[in-house]
Order: structure tokens, then sequence, then C-alpha cells
């Protein structure tokens, strides 16, 4: 699918949408067959209707279909092949459309449809990923919402394999190899939006295991306001893209939000002036003026071996994906101090372990001393009372007093006491954040692995665990 220059989509295929039956229910379906109109879907955030065309239509028939919209909503006009809505006006008015429930009756037809409503269901509900997992006795569908997984629908387990062959079809991937792990993406328009999905199959006892890691662009601005900074944070953040060229680290463990964080910052360095490129596992989301690549073990392309063949591409700035063992922290730092901005990812908790990590993978205390720039740390949490969760962060500039600290190999929590001496950390926003109301103790908990007020004084934590393991001597 194409956009034009007024933003219009054009689509050039059938399977390139999935269908919505919430668009089916607005449209009526004689005016929908009569004028060839086909609902691509209903943005409930505009609360407009999404319908696509052969042609342009003249004002008499828009009047007409106007007039047989059940809702009082905006519409906006797309074009699509004659294939495109025939074989649509088909699946969404030639029978009654499906839900979760779906009697399969025949295996082709109704699996895909099938497969198309989970995934709708899933955008629908602002899920991050979707899990389909095989069992004796059944399949299991979860999707994943605000960090927790729900339960979408259990299926009979002889749909399986189909599934996954649909899955792996839509991928592009080897449909008759289920004995590998294999990975591939594609694209759909749901909800009247352009999704982006990568797919991940895994081969279990009972099955491929398939997860659908959905990645909603138009949700996501890629703006740096658009994360949930305060404003402390986001000044902190925009002083690290000011610094001169250097290493800059995101840390935080999966689905924190780290690739999101990145994405933002090499947006907000995209003015034109410069060569931006990206080494990633996979490449997350296309980005517009960005040279984006992926690592591919079949043609011995890891992080270390594909970024040192980016450095002769004359980057400006290079994003390596994550920056995971000694070959490719090593990399990483001759990069920076060469002059290249350079931004990666490590596991690491918090910003003062991120560089005892990268300590630990080679990097000096000198390199470090001259070429970091700065870590954020950060964590999504569900908020208490509202849907949506609540982004944490925590920014590390590298300061003369930091840049020593560093040097003369103090620890951890001895950086921390030089570098946050005038900023929040993690576990100060947390604790915040659960005194206001806006997340619960057991959600703290769930991130972070301790009581809230524990988190300001991991001091308090170890003496509770002496008392009690004293107290449980004493009477053992």
């Amino acid at each position: 699918m194409k956009r034009d220059h007024t933003g219009a989509l054009s689509l050039t295929a059938p399977e390139e949408w999935v269908m919505d039956p919430a668009a089916v229910a607005m449209l009526d379906a004689t005016l929908a067959r009569q004028h060839a109109v086909l609902p691509l879907g209903f943005d409930s955030r505009q609360h407009q209707l999404h319908l696509a065309v052969t042609r342009p239509q003249d004002s008499l028939t828009r009047e007409a279909l106007r007039a047989g919209i059940n809702d009082n909503c905006g519409v906006c006009w797309h074009t699509a092949t004659d294939a495109v809505v025939s074989e649509g006006l088909q699946r969404c008015y030639g029978q009654s459309h499906w839900s979760t429930r779906v009697q399969l009756t025949d295996e082709d037809t109704h699996i895909v449809r099938l497969v198309d409503n989970v995934l709708y269901q899933a955008v629908a509900a602002g899920a991050s990923d979707v899990h389909i997992s095989p069992q004796a006795d059944d399949v299991r569908v979860r999707i994943r919402c605000d960090g927790k997984l729900e339960p979408l629908v259990t299926l009979d387990a002889q749909w399986a394999d189909s599934i996954a062959i649909r899955l792996k079809v839509m991928a592009t991937l080897d449909v008759a190899e289920s004995r590998r792990p294999q990975d591939g993406r594609f694209q759909r328009l749901i909800c009247a939006r352009p999704v982006d999905m990568r797919v991940s199959s895994f081969p279990f006892m009972y099955g491929e295991n398939i997860v659908v890691r959905l990645h909603d662009g138009e949700r996501q601005s890629g703006e740096l306001a658009s994360l949930g900074l305060d404003a402390n944070t986001l000044q902190d953040v925009q002083a690290l893209l000011q610094s001169p060229p250097g290493l800059t680290v995101v840390c935080g463990p999966t689905g924190s939000g780290k690739t999101t964080t990145l994405y933002a910052m090499l947006n907000a360095l995209d003015d034109g002036s410069r060569s931006l490129m990206t080494l990633e596992d996979p490449v997350e989301h296309p980005l517009a003026g960005v040279v984006q690549a992926s690592v591919d073990p079949s043609c011995a392309i890891d992080f270390a071996s594909g970024a040192r063949a980016l450095l002769r591409q004359d980057p400006d700035v290079l994003m390596i994906g994550e920056i995971r063992d000694h070959a490719s922290c090593r990399v990483a730092v001759r990069a920076a101090l060469s002059g290249v901005r350079v931004f990666g990812t490590v596991h690491a908790a918090d910003c003062c372990l991120a560089i005892e990590r990268l300590l630990e993978l080679g990097a000096t205390p000198s390199e470090l001393a001259a070429m970091l720039s700065g870590v954020v740390a950060q964590r999504l949490v569900r908020r208490r009372h509202e849907a949506g969760r609540l982004a944490l962060f925590e920014v590390l500039l590298c300061t003369a007093a930091v840049r020593t600290a560093i040097l003369e190999e103090l620890t951890p929590e001895q950086i921390a006491a030089i570098g946050f001496t005038d900023r929040g950390r993690l576990s100060q926003q947390a604790l915040q954040a659960e005194q206001s109301g806006m997340l619960d103790e057991q959600e703290v908990r769930r991130v972070f692995g301790v009581r809230p007020d524990d988190l300001i004084d991991p001091q308090l934590t170890r003496r509770r665990k002496d008392a009690h393991f004293s107290r449980h001597k004493a009477t053992g």
C-alpha cells in the first residue's frame, strides 16, 4: 500500500488489509455493493470511517453513501483496484462476519478470516504482541496489553498447523520448514492505519509457537515529546543529543521501550544534514531518512561485523541495536572515539550498572571517560486507575565529575551518588508515582521486585533481609 501527496492510501492487492467489523457494520451493504465502495476501517480516535473506491466519486454518489452510513462520523476516501474492492466486498458482505467463536467449516477460507480476526482484535485492543501457543488439546491465543498477557480465544488443536502456515505465508517464511526457528515480517491495514508485524516461529512439543510483534507506527509519533518524559528528563535527553559525538546507551529489560526511545532520538537528529544508519536485529520499523540494516547470521553479518562495514559507509550517526559481547562493544567504542555519534542498548537495570556492563564487555575506564556521552535507563509500568502504561526514565549525563569517577573505577553506587545529585532516579520516580496514586504497590513490586520505600534505600532492604534471617535462625 502507498500514500499519495494528500495522504490518501492506495491499495493494489487484496491481502493488504484486514477486515474491520466495526467499519463493515457502519456502511449499508446494498449501497456498498451498488457503488463498489469498500469499508477499509474505522478510526475510533478520530471518529472517522475510511472508505476505498476504484475511482473518484461524484458528489451525488458521496451524498448517497453518506446517507447510508450508520453513524455520524467523518469520512476519509482512499483508492483501491477493482480486485481489492471486489474481493473485499465478498469478504465483508458475502456472509456474516466472523468472531473469535467462528465455526470453521472450510479450512482455507476460514483460517484466513480467523487469523485476520485475531490480528484485528489485537490491534483494536492496543496490544503489542500476539502469542499463539499450541497445547496438547487446544491452541491458546493471547495478546499482550500494557505489558500483561491476556487470553483472547482458545481454539481446537487441529487448527494449530493451519494457523502457523497462514502466518508464515503472510510473513513470506518457508511453510515447509517446521523444525527450526524462523523470523519474518509483513504489513497490513488494520483499523484504518498501516500496522507492521514481525513474526517469530519456534518449534515446541506440540507444534510451532508463533509470536507476532505489532508495531502501530501511527500510534507512535516518533517525537521525543511523545515518550512521556517530564520536563527535566526531556531537557537531559536533549542535552545528550546536543553534546559532542560519543556513545549514548539506553538500558532496561526486554519490552521496556528502548528501541522506541532510540528511534525518537534518531528522529530528533534527522535534519537532513547528517547520514544516519542503524544495525538492528531485526529492523523494528522503517524510519524515513535513515539507512537501516538487519543482522543476518546466514551472511555472517552480526553486530560487530555489520557495524564495522557500516563505518565504511561514512555515517555521522550509527545505531547499534544491541551491544551484547566484546566484539560489538569494541566496535562501538572505536566508532565513538573516531568522532561518530553512536547509540546502542545494553541489558542493565539502571544507568550506573550499564557503565559496569560496558566495562565487563571490554571498554576500558579511560575509553568510557573519554567518549561516553550519557546513559538513559527506562521502565514501562501499568497505571493504577486508567488504561495504558507510564514510562519511567533516569538520565545520567557524563559530567566532568562522572568522568573522573569512571576513571577512578568507583562502584556503581558511588557513581550514582555523584551523577544523580540533582536528578531523579528510577526508584524515586516509582515511589513518587506510587505515593501520588498513579501506581499501586503490587505493580512496583512486579517491575522492581521490592517494596516502594526500599527503592530509595537499598540498605534498608538488606537490613530487613538480615533481620528476617536472624529471626528465622533463632526460632529454627
